[in-house]
């Protein structure tokens, strides 16, 4: 009696971990946890799509599979179940001609689909269409899960495909995937950011998804030249990516204005330069804080079309991002605005022990020991 109670809490344990381990699984492999849809999955894979009456998607569908020279007589391993989208990744990529198997409702025996792999680095898509499937009208727009990133770069360039300087960029988290219009209700402004002089910037904790980014294009002296609207959608492979933001129209030229200019020149306690130094500016009795861009190669950059008044300037690295805690805070007060003038600011930023530019997304990936660390947007 002790021993057959024995082997039965034997079975019940084994029992549960199996299932423990059917859990774990559902978990982490896409596709059967609905939790990251297959399309999201990041490197060489196989995506499966499967389509049904009138061509919409099949979610549920248990597919299994064999791969190739697999021995006469196998039995097809179970590879998972499409998703909300009806779809599936398969990763465990090998050359040769693989066997894929679902089974039709009331029907006998298994699907045979023969696909083959050429390329086990690549990405390619298998569509299963089977008008036999019940398929669902609305699984093909489920929105897929938003992931949240590690840190993406941009570049903005004009049409001429030469990087520019000190843009502001806005972005606008779109309402849904199929968005097209930035008129759109429902579009949230999640951060805004400038790039560098060569027309980089970097942002971490961006989330996947699609955006609208509204660009606008200062000179040197921080005269506004041009604004447009593009759209643009992050995917997972975007990670440490640096994205590039192209421009309609060609980089204005400068032109000096006829009224005052203020000139800020940043360098560090050794006499060097500061370049890519963000600044941003307060008008006079303002309340609201605006970027005025990075500083050029010889740490400089100006704004005109001043006011009379304190202004309150403030700035920190480009690694920083625009973290609040992070800022120096420095005033200083137009009182004639015919009147151009220079200041030198004196920024505590130790020399970097390399030469040559770094972009914000080499800064954020491989930080320097000096550098500060890489706070949240």
């Amino acid at each position: 009696m002790t021993k057959k109670r024995h082997l039965l809490m034997q079975s019940i344990v084994r029992l549960a971990i199996a299932f423990l381990c059917i859990a774990i699984g559902a978990v982490m492999i896409p596709g059967i946890s609905g939790q990251v849809y297959a399309a999201e999955v990041k490197g060489p894979r196989l995506l499966i799509v499967v389509q049904g009456e009138d061509g919409y998607r099949v979610p549920g569908l248990d597919i299994s599979y064999l791969p190739p020279n697999a021995p006469q007589g196998a039995e097809p391993q179970a590879l998972g179940s499409t998703d909300a989208r009806g779809e599936l990744v398969f990763t465990d990529l090998e050359e040769g001609e693989f066997q894929f198997f679902y089974i039709l409702p009331n029907a006998k025996g298994k699907m045979r689909v023969p696909y083959t792999i050429k390329d086990v680095n690549g990405r390619p898509t298998l569509t299963i269409s089977d008008p036999r499937l019940k398929g669902d009208k609305t699984a093909e727009t489920v929105e897929d899960a938003a992931q949240t990133l590690d840190i993406v770069g941009f570049q903005v360039v004009d049409s001429q495909g030469s990087p520019v300087p000190n843009v502001k960029l806005a972005f606008w988290k779109c309402p849904s995937l199929s968005c097209e219009d930035f008129q759109e209700s429902d579009h949230s402004r999640v951060f805004t950011t400038v790039t560098d002089r060569e027309g980089n910037c970097a942002q971490s904790g961006m989330q996947t998804g699609s955006y609208h980014v509204a660009a606008t294009v200062y000179d040197e002296y921080h005269q506004e030249r041009f604004s447009e609207t593009t759209q643009i959608t992050i995917a997972i492979e975007d990670e440490k990516q640096t994205r590039t933001i192209p421009l309609s129209q060609a980089r204005p030229g400068s032109k000096k204005p006829a009224g005052g200019v203020l000139s800020l020149y940043f360098e560090n306690e050794g006499g060097n330069p500061q370049a890519d130094i963000r600044v941003g500016y307060r008008e006079p009795e303002g309340s609201a804080d605006d970027w005025l861009g990075c500083t050029d190669a010889q740490g400089k950059i100006s704004i005109t079309d001043l006011k009379k008044g304190v202004y309150t300037f403030f700035y920190y690295v480009e690694a920083d991002h625009d973290k609040t805690a992070n800022r120096e805070y420095f005033e200083y007060e137009v009182e004639d605005l015919a009147v151009s003038d220079e200041i030198t600011v004196k920024a505590p930023i130790p020399d970097k022990k390399e030469s040559g530019y770094r972009s914000p997304l080499e800064k954020w990936v491989q930080p320097l020991e000096e550098e500060p660390g890489s706070p949240a947007a």
